[in-house]
């Protein structure tokens, strides 16, 4: 026989308390119930790079491999692509820290890469269009995109926004959001 049941949640831990008469004897008892909430990803892939997931470890951590060079990811210099070819691709939207995007990029003769900043539904930011867009020229490990406007991007840091890249004649390595050193 039990009844008078009780919950509690203090100190982030669930505790239970109840009346029971059992074998002629009536007491009340505590006890700590396991609770962990749910986390919900749906089907979205999670990387396991930090304790978002993970509940504990034994003999295991949490480490990043060193990046191995497999290559340019876009290229565009076969004969049947032409002097101005042409390739396009979006990022899904993203949301950054920082003020500036720099890219590692390589350009050949006549070659060219921009980048157009989008509204996550897919319409030019103001002043980030691709008709402002700067054309990146040469080869560059830190290279800094820019507009007409300048290259300071920290009104839109935080905010949901996609990126375009187009590049002619250019090849594109990697990306980054970074502070400049003295803000």
């Amino acid at each position: 026989d039990t009844s008078y049941a009780g919950m509690v949640w203090h100190d982030g831990r669930l505790w239970v308390s109840y009346y029971s008469s059992h074998e002629k004897r009536t007491s009340v008892y505590i006890a700590e119930v396991a609770y962990r909430p749910t986390i919900h990803i749906g089907t979205r892939r999670e990387l396991f790079v930090d304790h978002f997931l993970v509940d504990s470890l034994t003999h295991a951590a949490l480490a990043l491999q060193t990046p191995v060079d497999k290559g340019v990811v876009f290229r565009f210099d076969r004969p049947w692509e032409g002097m101005g070819s042409t390739y396009v691709t979006e990022t899904k939207p993203l949301a950054f820290a920082g003020d500036r995007l720099t890219l590692n990029y390589a350009a050949r003769t006549n070659g060219k890469l921009r980048v157009e900043t989008r509204h996550a539904d897919g319409t030019p930011v103001t002043g980030y269009a691709l008709a402002d867009a700067v054309p990146l020229t040469g080869d560059e490990i830190d290279g800094v995109a820019a507009w007409n406007s300048g290259s300071d991007v920290s009104a839109l840091a935080g905010t949901p926004v996609q990126l375009r890249f187009v590049l002619e004649n250019a090849d594109l390595f990697a990306m980054q959001f970074q502070s400049q050193p003295n803000k």
